[in-house]
C-alpha cells in the first residue's frame, strides 16, 4: 500500500526534496566564496590556467593541468579571463584534463581562464516541469506508478510483434530472447537488470530494432553523452536504414557512427522530423539525448515529436527525483536498462539517508518485481573473475551470474624477464585476480607515488611484450592518484598511454587487463574513508571491467575479502 494518499502528496515530497537539494548546493557555494584559491582548488571548486584547445560553434574545449572538480553536464561555471572579463558557461562534459562548455560569446585562445564552480546545479527546469504534473495532466500516470498509487499496465494495442526468425533475435541466448519478448509487450514500465558483460546493450539494440520496424518513435535517454552514444551506435548496427539522430554537442558526439545525424539544437531536429512526416515512411524515428536535454526539449517545450517508447540506459545512475518527470514526455512505455549492483546516483551528503535518495531503477524493482527481467550470462569475464564478481556482489542478494562458453577460458599469461621479479610473477600467474602491496611509506592518502611508479612499470612492460594500450585500463578511487599515474606513464610512454581514470568514468567499458590502485596506506585516512573504499558497487565496477586479469595494488590493511 502506498504511503502517499494522493498523486499531489508524492509530487510535493519530490519538489521539497529538489528544493532542499538546491538550497544545500547554494550553502556549499556560500562557504566556498570564503576560501582561498588554494583551498578552492583542493576542494574541487576552481581550475586555473585553462586554455581553449578547440571550438565548434558555441562549444569550447578547455584544457588544464589540474582538475579536482566534480561538476556534471548541465551545471554552470564561471569563466574568468586573465583580463578580468567574466562569462557564464554550461558544462557539457567534465574530464580530468579537459572540460567542454557551451558559451554564446567568444573565448579567446590567447587568454588563460579560471573556471569557477560557483553556480547551483541546473535544477530549475526539473522543478518547473515537475510542478506541472497533476491529476489528468501529462506525466500523472507515471508519477502514480512511482508513488505505488496505480499499477503498471500492458497494452495489447501498443505491443510489438516479436519475430523469432529476425536475424537480430536469433543471435540472442534464451534469457535475452525472453526479456525482449516481455519488453516488446510495451508495459507501462519495465526494468532489465544487466550485470557486467551480460549483453544489456545488445538487448537494447534488438528492442529498438523491433520498435523501429513497427513504425514506433523511440527516444534513448541516459545520464551521460557517452552512454547515449554507445546505445545509438548499437542501434545503428541493427537498424541500417532507420533515421537515427542525436540531440547534443558535436564535441561530445565524435564517437558516434558517421551515419547518425547530430543536431546541436532541438529545433533543427524538429524541422527535419516534420519534413520526414510529410511523406510516408515505414520506420519510426530513433533519437538520443541526455536526460537534462530531454527535460527541456521534450518536457518544457511544446513540440510535434512525441516518443512511443523511451529506452533509458544506465538507469541505475539516475535518481528517482530527476526521473520522475519521464511520463511528461508522452511515451506509452518506459524501459529501463541498468544494474543496481553497479554505480549508484550521486546524492548530496545532507540527503544521502533520505528515503527519496534512491535510483529510479532500484525504486521500480522494489515496487514491481514482476516487471523486471534479469540477465545472468556474461560474455566478458573469464570464469575465475565471474565467480568472484558473482559471489561477492550478486549472490548475497539472491542473484548469480555465470561465464559463457565464449568467455570463460580467457587468460592473460605473459612470460618475460623484467628486473622486478614481482612483475614477472604477476604476469605469469595462472590466477586472474592478483593482489600486491608495493608501498613502504604508510602515510599516503588519496595520492600514492609508490603505487603510481609500480603501475607505470607494469604497464610499460606489458606494452613492450605486445599488449595494446586499448586493452589496458587503470582505475583508482581518487582524482589526485589518476593525475599521478598519468604523469608517470607520460614520462615513460609519451602521449600514447592507456586509459587512466576514476571508476565513475569506466562503467560500461571492458578491457583485457585492469589495474586498480587503491592509493591509501594511512591508517587514519583509511578508517575515515573505509565506506568509500570498500563500497561494493564501486568494487564491482572496477573488477568487472576485466576480461582476463585484475591486478589489485593496495596496502595489506585494505581487506577486500575477495
Amino acid at each position: 500500500m502506498s504511503k502517499y494518499p494522493r498523486l499531489e502528496d508524492f509530487r510535493d515530497c519530490l519538489l521539497s526534496y529538489l528544493k532542499d537539494q538546491k538550497q544545500f548546493l547554494q550553502e556549499n557555494i556560500d562557504v566556498s566564496n570564503l576560501m582561498s584559491d588554494d583551498e578552492k582548488i583542493e576542494n574541487g571548486l576552481l581550475i586555473v590556467n585553462a586554455i581553449v584547445q578547440r571550438r565548434n560553434g558555441d562549444e569550447y574545449e578547455l584544457s588544464f593541468e589540474r582538475n579536482l572538480t566534480k561538476v556534471r553536464p548541465g551545471d554552470e561555471v564561471e569563466l574568468v579571463a586573465n583580463n578580468g572579463a567574466k562569462a557564464k558557461a554550461t558544462v557539457i562534459e567534465n574530464q580530468l584534463e579537459t572540460m567542454v562548455v557551451q558559451y554564446d560569446g567568444d573565448l579567446q585562445q590567447s587568454n588563460y581562464y579560471r573556471i569557477v564552480v560557483n553556480s547551483v546545479v541546473l535544477l530549475d527546469p526539473l522543478i518547473k516541469l515537475l510542478e506541472t504534473i497533476e491529476a489528468g495532466q501529462p506525466g500523472a500516470f507515471f508519477l502514480k506508478l512511482l508513488a505505488n498509487i496505480a499499477e503498471p499496465e500492458r497494452s495489447e494495442d501498443s505491443s510489438v510483434i516479436y519475430d523469432e526468425s529476425d536475424w537480430s533475435i536469433t543471435k540472442l541466448n534464451d534469457e535475452q530472447k525472453n526479456i525482449c519478448k516481455a519488453a516488446l509487450q510495451c508495459p507501462s514500465l519495465y526494468c532489465i537488470q544487466g550485470p557486467p558483460g551480460t549483453g544489456k546493450t545488445d538487448v537494447l539494440g534488438v528492442i529498438a530494432r523491433a520498435l523501429n520496424l513497427s513504425g514506433k518513435n523511440v527516444v534513448v535517454l541516459a545520464k551521460t553523452h557517452h552512454a547515449v552514444n554507445n546505445a545509438l551506435n548499437k542501434i545503428r548496427q541493427l537498424c541500417t536504414n532507420a533515421p537515427i539522430s542525436k540531440i547534443g554537442s558535436k564535441l561530445k558526439s565524435e564517437e558516434l557512427s558517421k551515419s547518425i545525424r547530430i543536431y546541436e539544437k532541438y529545433y533543427q531536429y524538429q524541422k527535419a522530423y516534420r519534413k520526414r512526416m510529410s511523406y510516408i515512411t515505414k520506420y519510426g524515428d530513433v533519437v538520443g539525448m541526455t536526460l537534462q536535454s530531454a527535460i527541456i526539449n521534450l518536457g518544457l517545450l511544446h513540440t510535434s515529436f512525441r516518443p512511443d517508447v523511451i529506452l533509458v540506459d544506465e538507469a541505475s545512475q539516475l535518481t528517482l527525483a530527476e526521473s520522475s518527470v519521464l511520463g511528461v514526455f508522452g511515451a506509452c512505455s518506459v524501459i529501463f536498462f541498468g544494474d543496481d549492483k553497479q554505480m549508484p546516483p550521486i546524492f548530496h551528503e545532507k540527503q544521502q539517508h533520505d528515503d527519496l535518495s534512491v535510483s529510479i531503477f532500484s525504486h521500480i524493482i522494489s515496487l514491481y518485481p514482476t516487471y523486471e527481467g534479469r540477465l545472468c550470462v556474461t560474455y566478458r569475464m573469464n570464469e575465475e573473475i565471474t565467480k568472484i564478481v558473482s559471489q561477492h556482489f550478486y549472490e548475497p542478494y539472491g542473484e548469480k551470474i555465470v561465464a559463457s562458453d565464449f568467455s570463460k577460458e580467457r587468460k592473460l599469461l605473459l612470460n618475460g624477464n623484467h628486473p622486478d621479479s614481482r612483475i614477472n610473477e604477476i604476469l605469469a600467474s595462472e590466477k586472474s585476480v592478483v593482489e600486491i602491496d608495493v608501498s613502504k611509506n604508510y602515510n599516503w592518502e588519496d595520492y600514492n607515488p609508490e603505487e603510481a611508479t609500480f603501475i607505470a612499470s607494469v604497464t610499460e612492460y606489458v606494452l613492450s611484450l605486445g599488449m595494446n594500450t586499448k586493452d589496458i585500463a587503470i582505475v583508482t578511487p581518487y582524482r589526485r592518484q589518476v593525475l599521478s599515474i598519468r604523469k608517470e606513464l607520460r614520462e615513460r610512454l609519451g602521449a600514447n598511454i592507456p586509459q587512466v581514470d576514476t571508476v565513475e568514468r569506466l562503467q560500461g567499458q571492458d578491457v583485457d587487463f585492469v589495474i586498480i590502485s587503491f592509493s591509501v596506506t594511512s591508517e587514519e585516512f583509511y578508517k575515515n574513508n573505509i565506506a568509500f573504499l570498500l563500497n561494493r558497487n564501486r568494487l564491482n565496477v572496477m573488477i568487472s571491467r576485466a576480461k582476463k586479469k585484475v591486478l589489485l595494488v593496495k596496502s595489506k590493511q585494505i581487506e577486500l575479502g575477495l
